[in-house]
């Protein structure tokens, strides 16, 4: 297996970017492979043609926006699964007031979880902007 870095660059604003390929090929034989990204993860090997890019920064342009994106899609998957979970419950012989409790809950936990997420990011890119402004001075000032 071949890892070819394709970009790996520290900004000026202290932000840092890398890009990463990995191609596989047949005489490779089985490569040993690790899934992460479910509930639970997934081993098998693998033997084959194969070309993965890894993309990482901590640059708060693209995480930023990245997070907002999955807030608003997890709140989408949320609402619809609530929305018919309501629809079907209305036919249920018990009151829906212990579920509507439920529901509340994890609305409220998502939107905490997500909160402390931007609030985090907020401290990051104000630290940063502080470190900018005093090296600039630092640079003036000689």
């Amino acid at each position: 297996m071949k890892r070819e870095i394709i970009k790996d660059e520290i900004h000026e604003d202290g932000t840092h970017t890398k890009i990463e390929k990995f191609t596989q090929t047949p005489e490779d034989g089985f490569v040993y492979e690790e899934q992460r990204g479910t509930l639970r993860r997934k081993k098998r090997f693998f033997k084959g043609h194969a070309i993965r890019i890894r993309y990482q920064s901590n640059d708060p342009k693209v995480v930023y926006p990245a997070l907002l994106f999955m807030f608003l899609a997890v709140m989408l998957i949320f609402l619809i699964v609530a929305g018919l979970f309501f629809f079907t419950a209305r036919f249920l012989p018990y009151g829906m007031g212990f579920i509507k409790t439920y529901f509340f809950i994890i609305f409220l936990f998502i939107v905490f979880i997500f909160g402390y997420m931007f609030k985090e990011m907020r401290k990051i890119q104000k630290k940063r902007e502080k470190e900018m402004q005093n090296q600039q001075n630092q640079k003036d000032q000689q």
